[in-house]
């Protein structure tokens, strides 16, 4: 059973279940209107009962004039209180049994019962009334007849009877009703025929989400109406749109990560070479260290040492004036090769720049550099620069190669080191007056130390960049990130 039918069952369903209780409130409309007419007609007998003077309805019933117009008075107020009230009457005892006179009656045929006539009550509601001194009543087609006591004292001194007119009382419910069910009837062949529509459109729609599964996303669905449907409708197409453009998206990205993979090949390949060359820089360093240590501090230990033998052999001998001339030597031998090994381990890691920090290793390799190339120094950095310990390293090995060129092949008589930030970056720039070089020109490996200053700034994730013409001034900077993971 599809949706729509389930739907029209349970409408249906409802409808029947309404008109049922509709047909059930009409019975209870109609109950509740004949108790209500009989508990008017009882509480007009009551009042015509407590409103009469027994012993003017005795009067009258005797034939009394004046007292037979004073009851007529009251039964006529009575029954102009309430139009429905068809006749009232106002019975005395005659002294027979089940035997009564007529004091007043209104509403009934003025020629049969007139004032005194004799009438016989065989009523079992007029005997009830009379026993239980209380009104009693009855429904008569439609009409309530009610029995009343006219007590004197405790007395029952006669009877008022009334005849209640009870035509229509509830009929009103029976149109509304018929109404009410006629447009219910209308309602439900409405929602079969727009249930109908509901299900085309909802079966278009899930048509249309059918073919977008399959993968056509271009089929689109039509749109009629101002209503949900429609919106939905809409929302579908909305949704179609931007799974297309999704797919055209999807392939652009796919592109897009073949190009990144192919740069990230690129730049694994570069890494590489730049590992290699790094391992190339370390050997070669390594090797550098080597030869010094072999060709300078070495030799000059088994100078030193031929020297103390020698000098011992003197003692010995007695020759104590030749023996002190040696041991100076010896001195002075065993100083420089104190301060060669100094100075290779400041170039391996200048203790001050860990105690005191970059100024202050900068300043004293400026010193140096003074000292031994005659030189004017200048130093500028900026006071409020936080570098990081790696890229304190990096700077002053750069400085350091860059000074070592000046000294070495600048001829230059002033050198100036400046460090500054710039955006997220650091520049360093070392630039000389000396005579220069055609930087247009690459060196060969090696050359100037430009080629192991520019590995070092491509493993800092930096860029160095060189300024130099022949018979002119000479700029090396190196710029660098901040923040970076930078090997030492």
């Amino acid at each position: 059973m599809t949706a729509r039918n389930r739907f029209l069952v349970v409408l249906s369903f409802g409808v029947v279940v309404t008109v049922a209780s509709l047909v059930a409130l009409y019975g209870r409309e109609e109950l509740m209107a004949r108790e209500s007419a009989i508990a008017q007609s009882e509480t007009a007998a009551a009042a015509a009962a407590a409103a009469i003077d027994s012993q003017q309805a005795e009067a009258a019933a005797s034939g009394d004039f004046a007292a037979t117009a004073a009851v007529t008075s009251d039964l006529f107020r009575i029954q102009l209180a309430n139009p429905r009230i068809r006749q009232i009457s106002a019975l005395m005892p005659s002294g027979q049994p089940e035997t009564f006179r007529i004091a007043v009656e209104v509403g009934g045929s003025p020629s049969a019962n007139r004032p005194g006539s004799l009438v016989r009550i065989d009523d079992a509601d007029a005997r009830s009334a009379a026993d239980a001194k209380n009104s009693v009543s009855s429904w008569k087609e439609d009409s309530v007849s009610t029995w009343a006591p006219i007590l004197d004292r405790s007395r029952v001194a006669g009877l008022i009877r009334i005849e209640y007119d009870a035509a229509g009382i509830g009929s009103g419910i029976a149109p509304a009703l018929f109404a009410l069910m006629l447009g219910l009837l209308v309602t439900l062949v409405l929602v079969v025929f727009v249930s109908r529509s509901i299900g085309r459109r909802l079966g278009i729609l899930l048509d249309g989400t059918g073919k977008l599964a399959e993968g056509d996303l271009a089929h689109r669905v039509e749109v009629r109406g101002h209503d949900e449907i429609s919106e939905l409708a809409e929302s579908f197409n909305s949704m179609a749109d931007a799974l297309e453009e999704n797919r055209s998206s999807l392939g652009n990205a796919i592109a897009e990560l073949g190009r990144t993979s192919a740069l990230v090949e690129t730049r694994a390949r570069e890494n590489e070479a730049l590992l290699k060359r790094t391992v190339e820089a370390v050997d070669g360093e390594r090797r550098r260290l080597a030869t010094e240590l072999h060709d300078s501090t070495i030799q000059s230990l088994q100078s030193i040492g031929m020297l103390a033998e020698y000098a011992e052999m003197l003692i010995e001998r007695g020759q104590y004036e030749e023996a002190s001339e040696r041991v100076i030597s010896l001195r002075q031998r065993l100083n420089d090769s104190v301060a060669e090994l100094r100075r290779l381990l400041f170039d391996l890691r200048p203790p001050n720049l860990d105690d005191t920090g970059l100024a202050s290793a900068l300043e004293l390799r400026l010193s140096e550099v003074s000292d031994l190339g005659d030189l004017e120094t200048r130093l500028e950095i900026a006071d409020d620069l936080d570098i990081p310990n790696e890229l304190e390293t990096v700077i002053y090995r750069f400085c350091q190669e860059a000074l070592s060129n000046v000294v070495r092949h600048a001829e230059a008589t002033s050198v100036e080191v400046r460090v500054w930030q710039q955006g997220a970056g650091l520049r360093v720039a070392v630039e000389d007056n000396g005579k220069g070089f055609d930087s247009d020109t690459r060196p060969e490996h090696g050359h100037f130390g430009i080629q192991g200053m520019r590995e070092r700034a491509e493993l800092a994730g930096g860029e160095l960049s060189l300024e130099s013409r022949l018979g002119s001034k000479t700029r090396v900077e190196l710029t660098l990130p901040l923040g970076s993971d930078t090997p030492a």
